[in-house]
């Protein structure tokens, strides 16, 4: 249902839609509802009260939730006011920009805004006409409580009081009271912010009490999060939370993103001063995020600064340090000294923490010169002055008023009386059946929300129960993957032994020769499964480290360690365990080829070179030495010897290219490329 700032229904919707029109626009969405607007504003069919009416609906909308939107369309309705001579609605479409500018923390765009709007609403006041009159007041009541709140916001108080009285005065003399429950809200705010919090207590529970009686959601989610602070300050923070979730619930049911987002960062740090700093961060980030959308800058410098003090108490100082940093900058764009404040204190603190003592002097020298013009003795002088100033030109202003209306209220009381009767009577039983419908339709979507939610409810839970049968499932898996490598590897292990028991028992130089090469390939796969079970993933290896490991056991063999310099340079990190087998197996044969036919006693310094590299899924792999090279065992493409048999068949069993190229005095050198697969 379309809500106007007053409780009646806006008249060109009394003009443009019947019963059943306002019914359905109640189904539809905000943002429909806007865009139904919008069509109303440039249908120029429409008069000129009717369009002025939808775009200042439309702009009021969007100033809390897309405050630039908001400024292009009320400046459209400003622009069009003066065209048509419309005064009383240019002055809400100067509030309209005021209030927007301060949602984005463009204060002194505001205050302009609303200077204007006074100067308007003033020269109103001079008028005969009753309407223009009461219109130009109401006017200027609104403006004076939003001007107080920017005042408040910049550390201003004694002005910020000011203006809220002001306001209050006009709105009592009207008997508004939904904007008497605003005033009372931003008054109790002003003395929460001077500590005397008895005094704001008992203005926000006024305000309270007017929103009960009048039905005022948005005033209640004002009022409940600001007592929900004043007992977080006073140390009941069991109610303030109970404050906070009240405020908070009216809000995202209404869709007030800046009221939410200041609900979040009110019970971030709440949590953090219940030191549950989780769920403060947590808080404050949403905080964070929504004001990000709305563009409010003072909001995201609040989320900063508080985010910073919590990262201060964790003793993550890089990260304090940088939320300070950008709320110290929002708040010294928009002048707001509260957030600057907390930013300098939080900062010293946290340079000092460091051991940065320069730096926290200097942070600790601009937190007291802010703290100290904040609230000092004249701020509060000028404030009991603004209490004796109001109640005195209330008084006198309440008097003078009614000497000079009485004549003309009398006269027309009756008349107007009658009118208002007649025009009630209708309207009221145009809305009944309007309520009725929408009971109705309202019970039905309940019914199938309900039934929904029952549903998603029964699916979540089994959910949550397949989803730790499997992961109990892979654990499972997991250890009993492990068990296996460690098993093959200890079974390798005995093979080797019993190998090695066989080579000591022959004399026949062949079958030794035989005996330890398959020792070699036994180990080099013996050693693959050993570094799966010790490592966290059990599918691929670390190459590098598994290929230097394996060719210092082989020179170890072969007692050419020492003699022997290694350089393996792998630059794929990881492979699947079958790559990593065969290339083992093609390394020890390598350098037992290198070992056997390339090392000679007189070469001081026997190089082994091996590089490994990857370019998108091809692996390139290099293998050479400094020795003799491979002598009468002839090439690797038409050698016949067993071992290089066996580096042929790896290389074809992993579809490589083999590139060999013996150089005079340069010793073996081969080079082959292969291809992996997504899998591997």
């Amino acid at each position: 249902m379309l809500i106007f700032r007053n409780t009646a229904v806006p008249n060109f919707m009394k003009k443009s839609y019947s019963t059943l029109g306002l019914l359905f626009i109640c189904l539809f969405s905000q943002a429909q509802q806007l865009d139904s607007l919008l069509q109303v504003w440039n249908d120029e069919t429409n008069t000129d009260s009717v369009r002025i009416d939808a775009i200042q609906y439309v702009a009021w909308k969007l100033a809390f939730s897309n405050p630039d939107s908001s400024i292009q369309l009320a400046t459209r309705e400003l622009n069009f006011a003066d065209k048509n001579n419309i005064n009383d609605k240019a002055i809400i479409a100067l509030n309209t920009l005021g209030v927007a500018s301060t949602i984005k923390g463009e204060y002194i765009d505001a205050l302009e805004y609303y200077e204007r709007a006074i100067n308007r609403a003033q020269a109103d006041l001079k008028n005969e006409d009753k309407r223009i009159v009461r219109n130009a007041k109401r006017g200027l009541a609104k403006t004076y409580v939003n001007q107080g709140i920017i005042y408040k916001n910049q550390g201003d108080y004694a002005a910020a009081l000011s203006n809220q009285l002001n306001g209050l005065a006009i709105w009592e003399e009207l008997k508004a009271k939904e904007k008497m429950a605003n005033a009372f809200v931003n008054i109790g705010i002003i003395y929460k912010h001077l500590g005397d919090y008895e005094k704001a207590l008992a203005y926000q529970m006024k305000s309270v009490k007017i929103g009960v009686e009048t039905g005022n959601l948005k005033g209640q989610a004002s009022a409940y999060s600001n007592i929900g602070t004043l007992h977080k300050l006073m140390g009941a923070l069991d109610s303030a939370m109970t404050y906070y979730q009240k405020s908070l619930a009216i809000r995202l049911e209404r869709g007030n993103n800046t009221g939410v987002s200041a609900s979040y960062n009110n019970i971030g740090n709440l949590y953090f001063t219940m030191g549950e700093l989780p769920k403060a961060i947590e808080f404050q980030e949403k905080s964070l995020a929504i004001a990000h959308t709305t563009g409010s800058r003072k909001m995201m410098a609040s989320s900063h600064v508080n985010l910073g003090e919590y990262y201060l108490k964790l003793k993550q100082y890089p990260r304090a340090i940088n939320n300070l940093n950008k709320g110290l900058e929002l708040a010294a764009e928009i002048g707001s000294l509260k957030e600057q404040k907390y930013a300098r204190k939080w900062l010293y603190q946290v340079y000092q923490g460091k051991g940065d003592f320069k730096s926290a002097f200097y942070h600790y020298q601009q937190y007291m010169l802010i703290r100290d013009s904040l609230v000092n003795e004249s701020t509060r002088k000028e404030i009991t002055r603004s209490e004796i100033r109001f109640e005195f030109e209330k008084k006198n202003y309440t008097d003078s008023v009614n000497r000079e209306v009485q004549n003309k209220i009398l006269q027309s009381e009756q008349r107007r009386r009658d009118e208002l009767k007649e025009a009630e009577l209708k309207q009221q039983k145009r809305y009944s059946y309007v309520a009725i419908l929408g009971a109705c339709l309202l019970l039905l979507l309940l019914v199938i929300v309900i039934v929904q939610f029952i549903k998603q409810k029964r699916n979540n839970a089994i959910l949550s129960s397949q989803k730790l049968k499997i992961e109990k499932s892979d654990k499972e898996k997991e250890v009993l993957i492990r068990e296996i490598h460690h098993r093959v590897k200890n079974n390798l292990q005995i093979i080797s032994s019993l190998l090695k028991a066989e080579q000591r028992k022959t004399n026949n130089t062949e079958v030794d020769e035989a005996l330890a090469y398959s020792r070699q390939r036994i180990e080099a796969i013996s050693l693959v499964h050993e570094k799966l079970y010790l490592q966290t993933d059990l599918t691929s290896i670390n190459l590098d480290e598994y290929l230097t490991d394996l060719a210092e056991n082989l020179l170890i063999s072969y007692d050419k360690l020492d003699e022997t310099k290694l350089n393996i340079q792998a630059q794929v990190r990881n492979l699947h365990v079958d790559i990593a087998v065969n290339l083992g197996l093609l390394t020890a044969e390598l350098i037992t080829n290198s070992i056997k036919h390339g090392f000679h006693p007189e070469l001081k310094d026997f190089t082994v070179d091996m590089r490994i590299t990857e370019d998108g899924n091809l692996i390139s792999f290099a293998y050479s030495d400094n020795g003799k090279g491979m002598g009468d065992s002839g090439s690797i493409e038409d050698g016949n010897s067993f071992g290089v048999k066996m580096i042929r068949s790896i290389i074809k069993k992993m579809n490589g290219e083999i590139v060999y190229k013996p150089e005079l005095n340069n010793g073996f050198n081969m080079f082959f490329n292969f291809k992996i697969t997504a899998d591997e």
